[in-house]
């Protein structure tokens, strides 16, 4: 969500959407900012390809935090996926283990 803003326009919208399918739970988040190149898309997950960059407004940013979340959902059995046009938006969608499909 953070991303979504620093990378967006004031008074531009912001679209979270949430799911259920099968065994899994879906959350969306959709911008209209500046969106992301081929190359970018390409490497946002990796963490040893430097994909950081500033937001619209400046914005620092360290480009660890997609690659950190996506090694998470890994581990915990999700996914995060990414489709992006660059001058147009971003959409993050993250996809979790619905907690009725969770077994301890």
């Amino acid at each position: 969500m953070s991303n979504a803003i620093k990378f967006s326009y004031d008074n531009s919208e912001i679209i979270l959407s949430c799911w259920k399918e099968d065994t899994f739970v879906y959350l969306t988040v959709e911008d209209f900012g500046v969106g992301m190149n081929d190359e970018l898309v390409k490497n946002v997950f990796k963490s040893n390809v430097k994909t950081n960059r500033p937001g619209v407004k400046g914005e620092k940013g360290t480009g660890f935090g997609i690659p950190l979340a996506y090694s998470y959902m890994q581990k915990y059995g999700g996914d995060i996926y990414v489709e992006s046009w660059e001058g147009k938006g971003t959409r993050f969608t993250l996809k979790f283990k619905a907690i009725d499909s969770v077994t301890s």
